[in-house]
């Protein structure tokens, strides 16, 4: 049997460039740490951190039976536009963007059984149900930390006050003049946020991010933050 190929994230040369500790997980090359993992902690906690989850599992499901399908395969519930839901028996995020389609945001190396599960339960169901792997085809990033929500504001138009941008919420904008998802997904202690969207803007959408944050102390951080402080 061949093994499986590596996989890198778009981010994976400016990593390095840093002296970014890599890991493998799954077939995937991760970030563990890019600089001290415990300064990396510390400026998320106290400041905005922004990490890399690029190598996450990433699945759109659409059909007018796509609702009724993740009620009964994942969630448990129907969700509104725009809500999120956490799975947590799945490691997983379900965003609802319209009500015939929806987002997936699953664990590193989840997507082949996500989709395996997915097609199962399409083939028993009524309703036109497209399930469509875009773990490779798209990148994620993480804002996490008090200072994300100042940052994101800085380059995206939306009003991100509590009443309108709450936690477990979705919504599609222009970030730094690229169309992205934002998916707002607390940590355990702190604010953050998913962006996610094309892989060829990544590393742009990196840069500018951190250029956003300089003057609120952000720092790049690695896996080992994004469990500590996320999930």
């Amino acid at each position: 049997m061949n093994p499986q190929p590596t996989r890198l994230s778009p981010l994976y040369n400016i990593q390095t460039s840093v002296g970014a500790t890599i890991v493998s997980t799954d077939t995937w090359q991760v970030a563990r740490a890019i600089g001290s993992a415990a300064d990396e902690r510390a400026t998320a906690t106290a400041h905005v951190g922004l990490a890399d989850l690029s190598d996450r599992a990433k699945i759109m499901v659409e059909g007018d039976g796509a609702a009724a399908l993740l009620q009964s395969t994942l969630s448990g519930s129907m969700l509104a536009v725009n809500e999120v839901t956490h799975v947590a028996d799945w490691g997983l995020y379900i965003a609802s963007l319209r009500r015939d389609r929806f987002y997936i945001s699953g664990v590193t190396g989840s997507e082949s059984k996500l989709i395996d599960a997915l097609n199962a339960a399409a083939a028993n169901a009524t309703g036109l149900i497209t399930v469509t792997d875009a773990t490779d085809a798209r990148a994620e990033l993480l804002l996490i930390g008090p200072s994300a929500t100042t940052c994101l504001s800085r380059v995206c138009g939306l009003d991100f006050h509590e009443s309108h941008f709450s936690n477990l919420t979705a919504k599609q904008s222009s970030v730094a003049k690229i169309r992205q998802l934002l998916l707002r997904c607390d940590g355990k202690t702190v604010p953050a946020y998913i962006i996610g969207g094309g892989r060829s803007y990544a590393a742009y959408l990196w840069e500018t991010l951190l250029e956003a944050g300089h003057d609120l102390s952000m720092q790049a951080v690695g896996r080992q933050t994004v469990e500590d402080l996320w999930r």
